[in-house]
C-alpha cells in the first residue's frame, strides 16, 4: 500500500496556520526516495501539517523554507512566531521542525 501523503507534527506547533491567512503553506517541498523535490500541497490540521503531491507515489522526504533567503514562508503557530526552515533528511526519527 502506498502511503502517498507525510504528516508533519511540530513539537512548538501550537495552533499552526499560515500568516497570511491563505491556502497551504509556501515554500514547502516533499520527495520520494529518488530526493527529486517538488512544491508541495498541503493542509494544517492543529498541530500536524499533511503534506503530498499528486506525482509522488511514495515520499520520503520534506523541506520548508530551504534555500538562501527564502522569501513568502507563511508558516507560524498562534503566537505568530514563524517556523524554521528544514529538511527532514537532517533531523531526528520523531523530530520535525521547531
Amino acid at each position: 500500500m502506498l502511503k502517498r501523503r507525510l504528516w508533519l507534527r511540530f513539537r512548538y506547533g501550537n495552533g499552526l496556520c499560515t500568516s497570511d491567512g491563505g491556502g497551504g503553506v509556501k515554500r514547502l517541498a516533499i520527495a520520494g526516495s529518488d530526493r527529486n523535490y517538488r512544491w508541495a500541497h498541503s493542509r494544517i490540521d492543529g498541530e500536524q501539517l499533511e503534506v503530498w503531491h499528486p506525482d509522488i507515489q511514495e515520499p520520503a522526504a520534506v523541506r520548508y523554507a530551504w534555500e538562501d533567503n527564502p522569501e513568502g514562508c507563511n508558516l507560524v503557530n498562534v503566537e505568530d512566531l514563524p517556523a524554521c526552515p528544514f529538511d527532514s533528511d537532517e533531523l531526528e526519527p520523531g523530530e520535525v521542525g521547531n
